[in-house]
């Protein structure tokens, strides 16, 4: 008994690739994991942790849940052989024993993709009424109301939090020595961004199914922000696992 896991990575066309392997497998039914856990630091704003809680109760209640152990059971007990499971969860996140787990994802280059989240960030913060924003501090606070170098500094001041993410998604933590060897033993099928025709042409391939049109996502498109020197060189600081990551699987990937 197996079930497709997809490890969303945020802002890396993660509801391209949840649309995708849906579509690729329109028999199975898509079980959608909310947020169960988030990162409390006690310097985190009071309003961010409860906002984050919100969203885990909000997301246990969807599967008559009151916690993360009795979401799993409920799962895999309405789940059949083949469904799908998504969300922006870790490796490792499914507690589900007695099924075999065929994990996939996709990378995308670390810088574009927190160019990607500032601004995604920003507009959703621009969006909501003024008496909205009250709620929305810390990380969104300081995407809705500064600048890109002031949001590049408050990653690099918040490192336990915000670096190298890729790598926590895709292997479970922050201490994998060799990421691309991980992926190859452990995901059933996996991708970069900028190259989703490969992805799609592949995954076809292996679920020997037709080949899905790329599906791109339809949120509005900005122009591409370039970083200043000092920008990148904190960005490359702060993502260095991730940049070293990505450069060796696209590389991997572009060769086959």
């Amino acid at each position: 008994m197996k079930l497709y896991a997809v490890i969303r990575i945020p802002k890396s066309g993660s509801r391209s690739l949840g649309v995708m392997v849906e579509k690729s497998l329109p028999a199975s039914r898509h079980f959608k994991i909310p947020q169960l856990s988030v990162d409390m630091p006690e310097h985190l704003h009071p309003a961010e942790k409860f906002r984050a809680r919100r969203r885990i109760v909000h997301g246990l209640l969807k599967y008559r849940a009151l916690n993360a152990e009795m979401m799993w059971k409920n799962v895999s007990t309405r789940a059949h052989d083949g469904d799908i499971l998504s969300g922006h969860m870790l490796y490792g996140t499914p507690q589900l024993p007695g099924w075999r787990l065929h994990y996939i994802t996709l990378l995308r280059d670390p810088i574009d993709r927190v160019i990607s989240e500032y601004y995604y960030s920003r507009k959703g913060y621009l969006s909501r009424p003024s008496w909205r924003r009250f709620y929305h501090k810390g990380h969104a606070e300081v995407t809705g109301t500064q600048s890109f170098s002031d949001y590049v500094r408050y990653l690099a001041e918040h490192r336990p939090r915000y670096s190298n993410p890729t790598l926590k998604f895709v292997t479970g933590g922050d201490t994998c020595g060799n990421p691309l060897s991980f992926l190859k033993e452990h995901y059933f099928h996996f991708g970069i961004l900028e190259r989703m025709d490969l992805f799609a042409t592949q995954l076809a391939e292996k679920l020997e199914s037709q080949v899905c049109q790329v599906w791109e996502n339809k949120s509005e498109v900005v122009d591409k922000y370039v970083p200043t020197e000092g920008e990148l060189k904190v960005l490359h600081s702060l993502l260095d696992k991730d940049i070293a990551f990505y450069r060796e699987t696209r590389e991997y990937i572009l060769k086959r």
